[in-house]
């Protein structure tokens, strides 16, 4: 198994507040990027403000391995954002440090601007909230817990906290408000709830209840089988009256019938009954649930009521009326039912090539067939790609197939057409890093084609002189505006040529290097890589170009002008054009 891309260096206490402050520090995570050789930051932040918050500016300190504090104070800007009260944001963001070397940091201070262009500012000391304790640690009767759920909220987990202006739910929401923003309980509820002599007495009363609705329950189930019993031996003595009726004529018989109101109260009842079945056997759901309605208790009525309703809600699923089914299903408290539909709706997107659509129906249930169907709709949606030759995009889909059929299989048969593809346009050096990863995938006949075709890269390799660029393992994007680096609008593996301005190495035994482009003063990135990237780090004032990638990350640092940020580009290899 490959190495985890991220490792996590660092990480600081959860819930860090300072009093009065708009917003909880949840997390915060040193990270260390062993694809791009980064080290980042990564925060998540909850919002308690009452205003909605637009963006947020922190300064964090860090610090070395030694405890030692760097110099520089790193600043980061979340921006465009609209966070209400209880919003979440952050964690989508990488602060990225100049100094790899830096492994701990803290929070020296943020500022929150808020739609209405007000500023509040936020220093340390921030302290971390206090941890509440698991409800079952504090109350070890399971009774007890339930009644204390079933008098707030099914989420409450946690101990309640009151912690100067904030509070945290049962659920395990810090609050400001009376309302948890999470389980929408009150304060009063959670924290007025939380009384074990209260509980205890609306426990007595609920398990008395329980007691005497059980007792009930088996006096009616032993007056229902009492009932079924007289039923049973009623039908019985009739039918052997019935044989002594039937010697007299006709007439005589229906006269007797009435007279006795054996019609009335046995034959017409069976009669309706029989005739409701039927109208169900000819899926005639509303006219028989109609019929069984009308008989009342007679027999199992009532159950034959649920069972032509689910019956119906099964027809509708089957004709793809998927909401209708799930709305009776859901009434009549069949949640395995609810899901069933659920399912066999994802199966039907998936036919129908909506793969997101049935990802997104199943994706929250937590069952083996749900977590299959999501298998499924990757692996199907990665075939489609490969059918259309997209065989990159392809590989992505059935990765995330796992084990699902032979997903591995054809990802190694995707690397292998992407490996021929690449042939096609004469790119050996590509298609041959194609071909050798194939064996991660597959060890069968799909790793012997691509073995033939790695003797016939390499041989084509080494039939043509080296050219530098060639080792590069993807294309790298040439056609671009430095506005477009500058915006984050261009992103992913670019090529650049410029003009060194000031190459330097940090502890760490990276180097930086201040890129001038087209000759422009004001078009200037930062490229940071490993020293050992180059023999030779005489190249201040040389013409360079740089393979590397941008994804809207900024460098910031401190000049004699002032404060100056910079795009920031990783790269992967550099070439010095010799003068």
């Amino acid at each position: 198994m490959g190495e985890e891309r991220f490792k996590q260096l660092y990480q600081l206490e959860q819930n860090l507040y300072a009093d009065d402050a708009p917003v909880i520090i949840e997390k915060g995570s040193l990270l260390l990027d062993n694809q791009t050789h980064t080290v980042l930051i990564q925060m998540k932040f909850h919002s308690l403000s009452e205003k909605t918050i637009k963006a947020l500016k922190i300064r964090i300190k860090t610090y070395y391995t030694s405890g030692a504090a760097c110099p520089e104070i790193v600043e980061y800007e979340y921006l465009d954002m609209k966070v209400g009260y209880g919003g979440q944001f952050g964690s989508n963001k990488a602060i990225l440090l100049r100094d790899l070397s830096i492994r701990s940091f803290s929070v020296e201070s943020y500022s929150v601007v808020y739609e209405n262009q007000e500023v509040a500012e936020i220093k340390e000391p921030f302290n971390p909230l206090p941890v509440s304790k698991e409800l079952q640690e504090e109350w070890v009767n399971i009774e007890l817990q339930k009644q204390y759920r079933i008098e707030t909220s099914e989420a409450s987990d946690y101990v309640p906290i009151k912690y100067g202006k904030l509070w945290k739910c049962a659920c395990g929401e810090w609050n400001s408000r009376e309302l948890c923003s999470m389980c929408r309980k009150s304060k009063s509820t959670i924290f007025g709830k939380f009384d074990v002599d209260i509980l205890t007495s609306a426990l007595e009363i609920r398990l008395k209840k329980e007691a005497a609705e059980r007792e009930e329950q088996k006096k009616r189930e032993a007056e229902e089988a009492k009932k079924q019993e007289a039923v049973r031996l009623e039908e019985a003595r009739k039918k052997a009256q019935m044989k002594k009726i039937r010697r007299i004529a006709v007439p005589v018989i229906l006269v007797g019938i009435f007279a006795f109101g054996i019609y009335s109260d046995i034959i017409k009842p069976n009669l309706e009954y029989k005739h409701a079945k039927e109208l169900l056997s000819e899926k005639k759901f509303d006219e028989s649930i109609n019929a069984f309605e009308a008989l009342g208790e007679y027999k199992d009525s009532v159950d034959m009521i649920t069972e032509a309703q689910c019956l119906k809600a099964k027809n509708l699923a089957k004709n793809k009326k998927y909401d209708e089914a799930r709305e009776i299903f859901e009434n009549l408290g069949k949640y395995a039912l609810y899901k069933e539909t659920t399912q066999q709706e994802a199966e039907n997107l998936i036919t129908e090539g909506k793969y997101a659509d049935a990802i997104i129906l199943v994706e929250d249930f937590d069952d083996k067939k749900s977590k299959e169907l999501v298998l499924k709709a990757e692996y199907e949606r990665g075939i489609w790609y490969m059918e259309q030759e997209n065989y990159q995009t392809a590989m992505g889909y059935l990765k995330r197939a796992k084990d699902y059929k032979d997903a591995k299989s054809k990802v190694a048969e995707c690397r292998y057409l992407l490996g021929i593809q690449y042939m096609d346009k004469g790119r050996y050096d590509i298609a041959l890093k194609k071909f050798k990863y194939i064996f991660q995938y597959d060890d069968g006949e799909i790793l012997k084609k691509a073995e033939e075709k790695i003797k016939e890269c390499e041989e084509k390799l080494n039939q043509r002189p080296e050219v530098k660029t060639e080792d590069i393992a993807e294309e790298y994007a040439e056609d671009f505006s430095y506005s477009g680096i500058e915006d984050g609008s261009v992103r992913g593996k670019i090529k650049l040529t410029g003009k060194v301005l000031q190459a330097f190495d940090a502890e760490n035994g990276s180097m930086y290097i201040r890129l001038e482009l087209n000759s422009n003063k004001d078009e200037v990135v930062l490229v940071t890589c490993k020293k050992d990237l180059l023999d030779n780090w005489l190249i201040d004032n040389k013409i360079i170009t740089v393979y590397g990638a941008t994804f809207n990350a900024k460098f910031n640092y401190e000049s004699q002008g002032g404060k100056v940020t910079l795009p920031w580009i990783p790269a992967d290899k550099i070439e010095v054009q010799e003068n």
